[in-house]
């Protein structure tokens, strides 16, 4: 189901055949620490996914891409991660998050905000610069390499187009998606150069490159 979360310009994909591969090999090597840093409980989840409401077997995907249209001046080194995990029990996940998070402190560090149209919950960061998503099919992480210019709208966007994405179709319109779906390995990177390549100005030699 996460595969469908994965955006359409997404030029890079890692996937994990579970939340064991994640913790093995994704924490330590792949995944962004600035994520990590912030969001520590994503470190939890392998040890009893069913607890926390994630699916046990489930796909994870780490998704690369660069800023969408209305940011791409303004943020033109910048690239955006997105780590997707599939949910077994939305209100499990929800709970355990929230506990997480420590939102009953006097002054969290965090805030939720119900959307509509799409339904997700958006849980934000007041300082720091991720933003996490969740609605019953998907929980969804992200930040981008710019960590240190913080941009809650820019990640707000994105995440507005991933989850209309995910809810808008049971089919995923990326052309990286029979390679993900396949269930022949633990770690597996896509690449779609052409979504990379795309958004700079080249001559026709190089295009035809």
């Amino acid at each position: 189901r996460a595969i469908v979360y994965v955006p359409e310009e997404a030029f890079g994909v890692f996937s994990f055949s579970g939340l064991r591969m994640v913790d093995e090999v994704g924490l330590p090597k792949i995944i962004s620490e600035d994520l990590l840093s912030k969001a520590s409980f994503i470190k939890d989840f392998a040890w009893d996914p069913s607890a926390c409401g994630l699916h046990p077997k489930g796909r994870v995907l780490y998704f690369l891409q660069l800023p969408g249209r209305n940011y791409r001046e303004e943020r033109s080194g910048d690239v955006l991660f997105g780590l997707v995990f599939p949910i077994a029990d939305e209100s499990s996940l929800k709970n355990f998050i929230l506990t997480q998070l420590d939102l009953k402190s006097e002054n969290p560090f965090w805030r939720v905000r119900e959307n509509h149209s799409p339904e997700f919950y958006s849980i934000q960061h007041k300082s720091a610069h991720i933003s996490i998503g969740l609605d019953q099919n998907c929980l969804v992480l992200m930040s981008s390499w710019w960590s240190d210019q913080t941009n809650p709208s820019f990640l707000d966007e994105e995440m507005r187009e991933v989850f209309s994405l995910g809810q808008g179709t049971g089919k995923s319109p990326t052309k990286l998606a029979s390679q993900i779906r396949a269930d022949d390995y633990d770690v597996g990177l896509f690449l779609l150069g052409e979504n990379f390549f795309d958004h700079f100005s080249k001559s026709v030699g190089e295009t035809e490159l």
